[in-house]
C-alpha cells in the first residue's frame, strides 16, 4: 500500500513524472490539483508542496459548496436533501474504517 506524501522525493513513488526520471514540479502537482496557472504559493519549496499536497481539489471544493448552498436553501423544506440506501448503517461502516485502520500504527 503506498503513502500519501505532501512533499515529493524520488522514493515517494506516487509522484514521479510518468515519462522523466524527475519528481512532479509544484506547479505540475498544482495543475492536477486545479489550480490555474497564475495561481501563486507562497514559502519554501517543502511549504509549497505541502500547500498543494493539503489542498482540496478546486473540483471537489465547488462540488461541496454547491452541495451544502442546495442544503442551506431547503432549510425550510420537511422533504430531506438526500435519502441513505436502506441497507446503509453507521455501525457497519464504523466497524470496517476501524478494522482497515487497526495494526497501521
Amino acid at each position: 500500500m503506498t503513502t500519501v506524501v505532501t512533499f515529493p522525493s524520488l522514493h515517494s513513488m506516487a509522484v514521479l513524472h510518468p515519462e522523466q526520471d524527475r519528481v512532479l514540479t509544484i506547479r505540475e502537482c498544482a495543475r492536477l490539483q486545479g489550480f490555474p496557472d497564475y495561481y501563486r504559493f507562497f514559502g519554501t519549496v517543502k511549504e509549497r508542496y505541502c500547500q498543494v499536497g493539503n489542498a482540496v481539489p478546486i473540483v471537489v471544493a465547488r462540488a461541496l459548496g454547491y452541495a451544502l448552498g442546495m442544503a442551506f436553501q431547503k432549510l425550510g423544506n420537511d422533504e430531506p436533501l438526500m435519502t441513505l440506501p436502506p441497507k446503509f448503517s453507521l455501525s457497519t461502516n464504523l466497524q470496517l474504517a476501524k478494522s482497515l485502520f487497526q495494526g497501521n500504527d
